[in-house]
């Protein structure tokens, strides 16, 4: 059994290098290859595909679309495909429970890959979302888990900070504190801190 599970681990190691590493290797050294010009089409046509034409932020508008247009119905319909959420919008714990799971999915799926986009370029937000795409894939803790959880760590951090400023810094603060330090994706401590943060029931 032991040995079983070891291959398995191996195997997932490998499939992350192929499917992770490679590819990222492979696309920066050709976006440094081509020159600016191309470098930027390239640039371009990557930002296009990390966003998605299904973007979070495209989810995000239809719910806010369906809102004013006060289409209960297909306003429930959304969120629960794209936010996985059923319920009855007119219940009062609805509406703050949607807005925990868009603010917890945004952080993972925009927040976190905005942030390695701008600090570390197109490689690292690649990196990001070929590493989270793997992840979704893996079972157990492989590198894929292990860096997600890395390179989730500050950008997760950050946005607590900033729900802490708009909102009650110390309840925020004293809510997460013992998820502050631990090594893991930061979901743990923005569930700690939303509420407080937003006024949430």
């Amino acid at each position: 059994m032991m040995q079983w599970a070891e291959k398995r681990k191996s195997g997932e190691n490998l499939v992350w290098l192929f499917a992770v590493v490679l590819p990222v290797i492979l696309w920066h050294w050709l976006y440094v290859s081509v020159g600016v010009w191309l470098g930027s089409l390239l640039a371009g046509a990557l930002l296009l595909w990390l966003l998605g034409a299904e973007s979070e932020l495209r989810y995000l508008e239809g719910l806010i679309q369906r809102a004013l247009m006060r289409d209960k119905e297909q306003f429930e319909q959304q969120a629960n495909k794209y936010f996985h959420l059923c319920g009855d919008v007119e219940d009062a714990t609805y509406l703050p429970l949607l807005m925990r799971r868009i603010l917890q999915q945004e952080s993972t799926k925009v927040f976190a890959l905005l942030f390695w986009l701008f600090v570390g370029g197109f490689w690292a937000a690649l990196l990001y979302a070929l590493n989270y795409a793997c992840m979704q894939r893996q079972t157990g803790l492989g590198l894929a888990t292990f860096l997600h959880r890395l390179m989730s760590w500050l950008p997760n951090r950050l946005l607590v900070v900033a729900l802490a400023l708009v909102g009650s810094f110390r309840g925020a603060t004293e809510e997460g504190e013992r998820y502050w330090w631990a090594f893991n994706d930061g979901s743990a401590l923005l569930a700690a801190a939303m509420p407080q943060a937003l006024d949430l029931p």
